[in-house]
Parts: C-alpha cells; structure tokens; sequence
C-alpha cells in the first residue's frame, strides 16, 4: 500500500487530498483544494492562488489515473463542484447527502449532485459501509462531528485495508 499526500495545509491552501494505491487500485480521498476567502481582513495573496492552482493540477493529474473517488464531507476543499468532469466515469464513494449533515453542507451536497448527474458517474453513498476493490477493502465510518461539536457538520472517516495493512475508522472521536 503505497499513500501519498496530494495537497495538504500550507500556504494559506485548505485541502486533505490523499492518493491511496494497493495494487492496481487507485483511490483519490477528497479530490479537491480551496483557499480561505478572507484570512485576517486579506484576501488570498497571489502566492496562495498559484499555489492552489499547481495543486490542483496536480490533483487532476492522479485522477484522470484513479478508479475510486472519496468525498467524506461537503466542504469545498474536499470536492470541487467547478469542475465536475473529473468525476466522469469514476466509482464515487460520498458521505450521505441528507444524513448526519448540516443545512450548509446539505445544500452544497444538493447542488454538487445535480452537477454530478450530468456526468457518468457510478455514486454510492458510503456512511457506514465497506467496498471490496479486487484485495482492497475501502471500510468508511458512521458520520462524526466535524470538530468538537456537530456546528460545522459531520464527515466519514476513510479507512484502506489490503494484504495485512490496513486501519480502522474510528467512530467515536470527531473530526478536526
């Protein structure tokens, strides 16, 4: 099992995007990257918008590669509703839109799954279940509080499983 981290905090960039290979899979958890809008009264600074914009390209990039794609919550720095193609053809795994989820997330689940219609996307809904990928099995936990409370909503926690690695979604902890 190979994981590599594909756009994570730094420079101002919000993301978790994480590639995950097991043999001849390739899982991509929250295949995305934003910028805070407004950080201390300033707008993003052009090195923050170049950096998420190489970030991002590099995201694509190991898509268009990937077979499963992981949202584990609607924030904008874990899916990208801008360019909905990249999901085109994909196995998606998302947290539940209408489950365990706040009002703010719920209607950017709506309207990101209206966009994802329109592509040819294979979705399931992952909260609490397992896939089986050939030797792989992606485990996802029940939803829990994004942060010490539920205020900011709730996630699913990812967990990869092959040839005697693995890890297990907690249920119990939340989220920060």
């Amino acid at each position: 099992m190979r994981v590599k981290p594909l756009a994570f905090e730094s420079l101002g960039v919000r993301s978790m995007s994480t590639l995950v290979e097991v043999d001849d899979l390739s899982i991509i958890i929250d295949p995305s990257v934003s910028l805070a809008p407004n950080r201390f009264g300033f707008p993003p600074h052009p090195v923050e918008i170049e950096a998420r914009e190489a970030l991002w390209e590099r995201i694509k990039e190991h898509v268009n590669q990937s077979d499963v794609l992981v949202v584990t919550h609607y924030h904008f720095d874990h899916f990208n509703k801008d360019e909905p193609e990249i999901y085109r053809g994909k196995k998606v795994l998302l947290k539940h839109p209408k489950r365990m989820i706040n009002q703010g997330q719920k209607n950017r689940a709506a309207n990101f799954l209206s966009l994802l219609k329109e592509e040819d996307v294979d979705i399931e809904y992952a909260d609490s279940r397992s896939f089986t990928f050939g030797d792989a099995e992606v485990q996802f936990s029940a939803p829990v509080p994004h942060g010490s409370t539920s205020q900011r909503g709730y996630v699913i926690e990812v967990c990869v499983k092959a040839g005697g690695v693995f890890c297990k979604p907690r249920t119990s902890r939340a989220h920060s």
